[in-house]
């Protein structure tokens, strides 16, 4: 099967979860109206759509290496469709609630599935492309999804934007039936269900730990942006809330720029060679958030460079730190690509929380995160650097 249409189909299958996060955005005070609720209750089906999907991920990876990864996406896709068509029956938010959690579990199987999938098929450094293209697809939806969404909120109702994930869910579902091949090695196969050895294995895998660290470090960064962004620029800087949507969508499209820019370059730079390019991108980010700071510039762009900056080193980041963490695991590859997932969603989410109770002005906290990710991607990639850079053939497929 060629690597791209391959690609195709694992970027249909990562797009779950951000189209699940952000297309109904521009529907929440709708949906307030809707089931006459309150704003924190509408909030509880983002916050425990993304806590499913990071805590399901513990599930997902060892049943993908039980059971392959073709049953698993598919039924994780028929799943993600019927809670998507349940909720235009919804009476209650405590039913939306539930079935947004629904949603989350299922979205995490196809995830799992699509970075075992590169894991199976690919040596290490082609994977570490494939990953980073995988990452630069993940930020199509936040750029694009919230004005889908805004337009058939508009159009129809927001009922509309969970019809739209079940066509996206049906439609993904038969190309993965046509298109994707059963990719789980015989070694995984033979192997009994220990899922606790597993993970022990895992969480005892030097590699493993410290590069899935720099992926939570690296994600951390992002979601206190976000988290941090309204605040910053709508509330003390004055921005409207067009331009507001319009710079979070230009910042998504920089992250997609970025990973695939750094997918085109790891044949030249090899691994280490992006994670220092995207250390150097944060710690330059840091440097001229804390200049804007310290100078009390109050411009969007004081702000938003920045972070441009830094999540273009997010992106350089990310693929070549993914590809490191699981290259040693080919027997588990489902279940090491799921505790990975989990590692740094669950971690970077614990990592947002904090930032938000620092003390510290938030783009000061941002600063200070960005350093930190730098300097901890530096200290790694100098100690593994021996280790994987110049492997080109994976030796369990050679």
């Amino acid at each position: 099967m060629p690597q791209r249409s391959l690609m195709g189909v694992l970027i249909l299958l990562v797009l779950f979860s951000p189209l699940g996060v952000d297309i109904y955005l521009p529907s929440f005070t709708t949906i307030i109206e809707y089931f006459n609720t309150t704003a924190d209750k509408v909030q509880y089906t983002l916050s425990l759509f993304i806590l499913s999907m990071g805590l399901g991920q513990l599930a997902a990876g060892p049943l993908t290496d039980r059971f392959g990864r073709r049953p698993i996406a598919m039924a994780g896709i028929v799943m993600y469709m019927t809670s998507s068509l349940l909720i235009l029956l919804c009476q209650t938010i405590d039913q939306l609630i539930v079935l947004r959690m629904l949603q989350g579990a299922s979205a995490c199987c196809t995830t799992t599935v699509a970075f075992a999938v590169v894991r199976d098929r690919l040596p290490p450094r082609d994977a570490a492309q494939a990953y980073s293209y995988l990452n630069g697809a993940l930020n199509i939806a936040p750029a694009l999804a919230p004005s889908l969404g805004g337009a058939l909120a508009a159009a129809f109702s927001w009922q509309a934007n969970f019809v739209f994930l079940a066509l996206f869910a049906l439609a993904s579902l038969v190309l993965v039936t046509v298109k994707l091949p059963e990719t789980r090695p015989d070694v995984t196969s033979q192997r009994p269900l220990g899922v606790l050895a597993s993970y022990r294995e895992l969480l005892g895998h030097r590699t493993f730990v410290l590069y899935s660290l720099c992926c939570m470090g690296a994600m951390s960064v992002i979601l206190s942006y976000v988290s941090f962004a309204p605040q910053v620029l709508i509330s003390n800087m004055g921005i409207s809330t067009t331009t507001f949507a319009l710079l979070f969508g230009a910042n998504a499209l920089v992250i997609m720029a970025g990973s695939f820019a750094a997918g085109r370059s790891m044949f030249l730079l090899g691994e280490s060679g992006c994670m220092i390019i995207g250390s150097l991108m944060m710690l330059t980010g840091a440097t001229l958030m804390a200049g804007g700071y310290w100078l009390d510039m109050q411009t969007a762009w004081s702000f938003m460079v920045p972070v441009m900056v830094a999540c273009c080193g997010f992106a350089w980041l990310l693929g070549a730190a993914t590809s490191r963490a699981l290259a040693d695991f080919p027997h588990i590859a489902g279940t090491a690509s799921a505790l990975l997932v989990c590692i740094q969603m669950l971690g970077a989410a614990l990592v947002s929380i904090l930032a938000q109770a620092s003390p510290f002005a938030h783009r000061l906290t941002l600063a200070i995160l960005m350093l930190v990710m730098a300097v901890f991607a530096c200290l790694v990639t100098a100690t593994g650097k021996t280790q994987s850079d110049n492997r080109l053939v994976d030796p369990v497929t050679s």
